[in-house]
């Protein structure tokens, strides 16, 4: 768990009454890794972004659960998933992974 924390970056997120700002820091692990090809702040849908920070691996899993959350409640109810709603549906996959007791591998922990 230390080591994770290590490898863990800086990541933010700002709202203000006119939009939001989002920022990651990128920390190039090796001279093989393509600067640009690194990206720490993703789209959920068109007006959902998520931030990385730490096991990006496992960042993506989350961020592929909500992309398919958001698009699965547009398809049903003809209208965009709240936020909140998002956050929730995410934050229940995490909680599945901490109750499974790694029987069901999603996550690298």
């Amino acid at each position: 768990a230390v080591e994770a924390i290590k490898l863990g970056s800086t990541s933010l997120g700002i709202r203000t009454p006119k939009g939001v700002v989002l920022a990651a820091e990128k920390r190039v692990p090796s001279t093989l890794v393509v600067p640009s090809s690194m990206s720490k702040i993703m789209e959920i849908d068109s007006h959902i972004a998520a931030v990385m920070s730490g096991m990006v691996a496992d960042a993506r899993i989350l961020v592929e659960h909500a992309r398919v959350e958001s698009q699965n409640h547009r398809f049903t109810y003809n209208e965009p998933m709240s936020v909140e709603s998002c956050t929730l549906a995410t934050c229940d996959l995490s909680i599945q992974f901490g109750e499974s007791g790694g029987k069901r591998k999603l996550m690298s922990r």
